[in-house]
């Protein structure tokens, strides 16, 4: 089994450190507060969550928002997660949270495939689906039992409707019981949302940003499992692996399953060789992703690129070296920013994507 997980979280001994963060979440939820938890994307936020829910508390519900697009879909898939949470799909079970959940029709069936019982939700024509989540937490306040629930991607309330942050906020503190993490991507929104004083959500929770985890960390971390697969390992394959993924969580785990999967190790010579070619695989899924642009924003991203990054990106010096029109540099640069392409790390203009970056420099 290759230890370095690329999708979904499965066991703490595949996790590493985060030790700090988890003890601080976690003790602030079983002391009664809620938790706002920023990171950018692919820096294993969520898994972050999934590691705490599942080792420290016994009932909990994740839910990613991404791609919920209005309280409808919210209540239908908050409900769904309570349900997995709460109860064997049992008629009893069913009955009980019929009485809560008006806006939805519980539905017991038997899965087709699996013949296991299970639960679908059915949506009640003009139901109110701000009432249904309302039911929801009736239903968990009803159960006397401490739950968290995990809203990911918080920040895509902010699509749904203009009241959507002071509605939800309301229903949130009538329901003391219940402990909430709100987790997002978008810095600069999950900032605005809760350290606004004009906002519904300012100071109503513990605020705490994801930063990288700690590189000797991730080393010990790394190096103790492909020592149990390959003799001789040398340590500068670990560091510079470490070094070409800048630090970042999602980009390590993917660059260390591929070298863990191959039979025997490069030798450190040809080691650069066998990350490119790893790169190179992706040359199609990066150059679709490209074509979605006008060629100035493809300009300015190669620019950046091959630059390895850039602290003034409307200075002469690098608009001249890569032929780029200081105009419009500001305004597609913005554009690229909020489209989650380009970040700001550590003072530098950077490809959020480590081997787009890396792909860029060698075109």
């Amino acid at each position: 089994m290759n230890p370095f997980i690329i999708q979904g979280y499965r066991s703490k001994e595949f996790f590493c450190d985060r030790v700090n963060e988890t003890t601080r979440i976690t003790n602030a939820l079983k002391n009664g507060n809620n938790v706002t938890l920023i990171s950018g994307r692919r820096k294993g936020k969520s898994n972050l969550i999934h590691h705490i829910l599942n080792n420290h508390f016994e009932h909990f519900a994740y839910v990613d928002i991404y791609d919920v697009e209005s309280y409808q879909e919210f209540s239908i898939k908050l409900s769904e997660e309570i349900i997995k949470q709460y109860g064997k799909p049992t008629e009893n079970f069913l009955k009980r949270i019929s009485h809560f959940l008006t806006g939805l029709k519980p539905v017991f069936s038997f899965d087709s495939i699996s013949g296991e019982p299970q639960i679908l939700l059915q949506t009640i024509e003009n139901s109110n689906p701000k009432t249904t989540i309302e039911e929801v937490f009736k239903f968990l306040k009803s159960e006397q039992k401490e739950i968290v629930i995990a809203i990911d991607e918080f920040q895509e309330i902010l699509n749904w409707d203009k009241k959507a942050e002071a509605l939800l906020r309301g229903l949130i503190q009538l329901y003391p019981e219940i402990r909430f993490i709100f987790s997002g991507s978008n810095r600069h929104l999950m900032l605005e949302m809760f350290t606004n004083k004009k906002r519904p959500f300012y100071h109503s929770s513990e605020l705490l940003i994801l930063e990288k985890i700690n590189q000797e960390l991730y080393f010990d971390f790394i190096k103790g499992f492909i020592n149990q697969k390959f003799k001789n390992l040398q340590d500068d394959i670990i560091r510079i692996g470490i070094d070409w993924c800048r630090g970042e969580t999602y980009y390590i785990q993917r660059w260390f399953n591929r070298l863990y999967s191959l039979d025997k190790l490069p030798k450190i010579e040809l080691y650069e060789e066998e990350f490119y070619q790893f790169i190179l695989e992706k040359e199609s899924e990066f150059q679709h992703q490209l074509d979605l642009f006008p060629k100035t924003q493809k300009d300015l991203l190669k620019a950046i690129a091959r630059n390895v990054g850039v602290i003034h990106p409307t200075g002469k010096e690098f608009t001249r070296k890569y032929n780029l029109a200081t105009s419009s540099v500001n305004q597609n640069l913005s554009i690229l920013i909020e489209k989650d392409m380009i970040e700001k790390v550590e003072g530098k203009y950077v490809l959020t994507d480590v081997f787009m970056d890396h792909w860029l420099r060698k075109l």
